[in-house]
């Protein structure tokens, strides 16, 4: 569940598309980097779907409206309820599940500017509406792509050779 689009919870009739697996390369990266998911697994749709407003902020109106148990985690103006727990926001999530982890694992931390050029890649593949997700070219040509991972590919293949 954690690594479905949202689209294929609240829109379930319509044909998922190429953002589907936009989103799914995203969590999928998340995971690689920090050895660590970024939306709950193994728990119940509506605590990943409340986990996904914590992290990415507010989804589509007319989801919400849909999502039957939203009372339970949020207000009506979609503010979380008192006493729940909040998850952290992306760039707080990624401080905590992928850099935090990293270092006390000592594999190694990423500079500032790769952690930007990364948080920018994540918050546009993980967009709510497949059509404001990141296309892949775009993902292929997105700095952190484009300055750290494809010259770290690139030199992997000569040390293999």
């Amino acid at each position: 569940m954690a690594f479905c689009p949202p689209e294929a919870i609240f829109e379930p009739k319509a044909p998922l598309s190429y953002s589907a697996d936009v989103w799914s390369l995203a969590t999928a990266i998340w995971e690689i980097l920090g050895m660590k998911v970024v939306f709950s697994t193994d728990v119940p749709y509506d605590e990943v779907i409340a986990h996904w407003m914590d992290v990415l902020g507010p989804m589509p109106w007319e989801w919400f409206e849909k999502w039957d148990e939203r009372g339970r985690f949020f207000d009506e103006s979609g503010r979380a309820v008192e006493g729940r727990y909040v998850w952290a926001d992306l760039e707080g999530a990624f401080e905590e599940c992928v850099r935090v982890y990293r270092r006390k694992h000592k594999m190694g931390d990423f500079e500032d500017d790769e952690t930007v050029a990364i948080l920018e890649l994540m918050q546009g593949m993980l967009k709510f509406r497949p059509e404001e997700r990141l296309t892949v070219e775009e993902v292929l040509r997105s700095e952190w792509m484009v300055k750290w991972v494809i010259p770290d590919y690139e030199r992997s293949l000569q040390t293999c050779t």
